[in-house]
C-alpha cells in the first residue's frame, strides 16, 4: 500500500482529464495562430549558382599570345561578386530602384546576395535571396555573368 505522500501516474492522469478543454482550446490557438503567422509572412526563394574559379585558358595577347591568363584567387572573385558596380547593374537591369524593392547597392549586396567559398576548393557558391523564384534564378546568372565579364574583360 503507498505511502499518502506517494503520487500514483493516475494521480496525473486525472489532472489532466480534469483541465482537457483548457489543453485542447490552448493546442488549436497555438495551431491557429501559428498557421496565420506562416500564411502572412513573405515567401522568399533561393536561386544559387555555382561557380568554379580556374586559371583562364586564353592567351594573353600581351605576352606574345602563348602565357595563359594569370588566375584569380576565389577571395578575389567573391569581392567581385559582391560589388557596387554590379549591384548597381542589377538593380537597373530588374528595377530594384522603383517600388516595391526601392534598394541601394549596399542593401542589396547585403541582404539578397550572398557569396561562401566551398573550403578547401575553388567553388564560390553565389545566392540570390528575392521573393519570386525566377527573379531570383535570373538574378544569380546575371550577378555571375557580369563578374566573368568584369574578370576576362569582356
Amino acid at each position: 500500500m503507498p505511502e499518502p505522500d506517494e503520487v500514483e501516474p493516475i494521480d496525473y492522469l486525472n489532472i489532466l482529464w480534469k483541465w482537457k478543454f483548457l489543453i485542447l482550446v490552448g493546442t488549436l490557438v497555438a495551431a491557429f495562430t501559428a498557421f496565420a503567422v506562416s500564411m502572412a509572412a513573405h515567401r522568399t526563394y533561393e536561386a544559387t549558382a555555382t561557380l568554379l574559379i580556374t586559371e583562364s585558358k586564353v592567351p594573353r595577347p600581351e605576352a606574345g599570345g602563348g602565357a595563359p591568363q594569370p588566375g584569380i584567387s576565389p577571395e578575389i572573385f567573391e569581392a567581385l561578386l559582391k560589388s557596387q558596380f554590379i549591384a548597381l547593374q542589377t538593380i537597373q537591369r530588374f528595377g530594384f530602384d522603383k517600388e516595391p524593392f526601392a534598394m541601394t547597392p549596399t542593401q542589396f549586396s547585403n541582404k539578397n546576395i550572398s557569396v561562401k567559398p566551398r573550403r578547401g576548393t575553388n567553388l564560390l557558391i553565389l545566392t540570390a535571396i528575392l521573393p519570386d523564384p525566377k527573379l531570383a534564378a535570373d538574378v544569380a546568372n546575371f550577378v555571375a555573368q557580369k563578374a566573368v565579364e568584369l574578370k576576362t574583360g569582356a
